[in-house]
């Protein structure tokens, strides 16, 4: 196993980490939006 086969792996691995981030983040708001709006009545 070289170095640039393990920096590859990583790069692919912080890469989906990257992108899970960004769907909770998305779904953290959405699901923030819902609270407020029942909330609000």
């Amino acid at each position: 196993m070289t170095y640039s086969t393990v920096e590859r792996a990583w790069n692919k691995f912080h890469y989906i980490v990257e992108q899970l981030q960004d769907k909770i983040q998305v779904i953290e708001i959405h699901f923030a939006s819902i609270l407020l709006f029942h909330f609000d009545k």
